[in-house]
């Protein structure tokens, strides 16, 4: 049993994605669903996912916690609320009341999108992960290496709190070595309560099916780093299909994990036990 640790939905007439330019509009300017992820995801042996927001509306993350109800496929789902808001309690109280609230298994921030690199280390984005920590919710980072030094800052003042860094923090695997990228990633790497997710590469790269020793590389540098126990599988779907197919991305990640030699023990935190533990999933649901 294999988990998607992230992926995406949305519904245009729902909630717009103003984030897709009209270079993106061809390929993924179009609704995408929970039964097509699942179309794509089971011939490759995912059978499961955490949901993750990609808006940052207030409305989205009740929206997909009443699809992950009606889908015994979605596990969990990371939203959005407004990171340092004054009504910050009152919004996490209201999402706690909603009917799947168990299923609100972590939150967002979308650094990438921030003017000020350093802003993850500020008192607002610490409001926020204080919050999430005390009520059990892992905090997704979206960011890139200009934000990783703020990032490092933020995640050792709040030792309580589970960090997630989505997309190996976006590299650009054409240009970027594994060992530059080790280096960078180190002061994060190096915190406990973070780990990565192995996602995002099939749009840092030009051309998916030449990038496997690269990834290889990225994989290998990643279990010095983290170690097995902090490193997750996500597909990035539907996003993922700017620069190829779901299966040729778990492809990708399976070759990466044929080249590091990985046991069944890796396998298993790969593609389920990290996912599993750093979200608290139901380990039943996920049997």
């Amino acid at each position: 049993m294999r988990i998607d640790a992230h992926h995406h939905v949305w519904d245009l007439a729902v909630h717009p994605q103003d984030w897709i330019g009209p270079e993106l509009a061809p390929v993924i300017g179009r609704d995408f669903d929970v039964d097509q992820w699942l179309a794509a995801a089971e011939p490759t042996g995912v059978t499961h996912a955490v949901i993750v927001q990609t808006v940052p509306q207030a409305s989205e993350t009740p929206y997909l916690l009443d699809l992950a109800a009606r889908h015994e496929h979605v596990l969990g789902v990371v939203g959005w609320v407004p990171f340092g808001a004054p009504d910050l309690t009152e919004r996490l109280d209201v999402l706690a009341d909603h009917p799947a609230s168990d299923l609100l298994v972590g939150l967002r921030d979308l650094s990438e999108q921030r003017v000020d690199p350093a802003w993850l280390a500020g008192p607002e984005a610490a409001r926020t992960f204080a919050a999430a920590g005390e009520r059990d919710l892992t905090i997704d980072l979206l960011v890139r290496g200009e934000h990783l030094a703020a990032a490092a800052e933020a995640v050792r003042a709040h030792p309580d709190t589970s960090f997630v860094v989505d997309h190996l923090a976006k590299p650009d695997l054409d240009r970027t070595t594994p060992g530059e990228w080790a280096t960078v990633i180190a002061p994060l790497a190096s915190a406990p309560n973070v780990a990565l997710k192995f996602s995002g590469y099939a749009t840092q790269t030009g051309d998916l099916g030449a990038a496997d020793l690269t990834l290889a590389g990225y994989l290998n540098a990643a279990l010095e780093a983290f170690g097995p126990r902090r490193i997750m599988f996500g597909s990035d779907w539907p996003v993922c299909l700017i620069g190829g197919s779901y299966a040729q991305v778990v492809a990708a990640a399976e070759a990466a994990l044929e080249v590091v030699d990985a046991d069944d023990a890796l396998l298993g935190e790969f593609f389920t036990g990290a996912a599993t533990r750093w979200y608290g999933l139901d380990p039943l649901e996920a049997a």
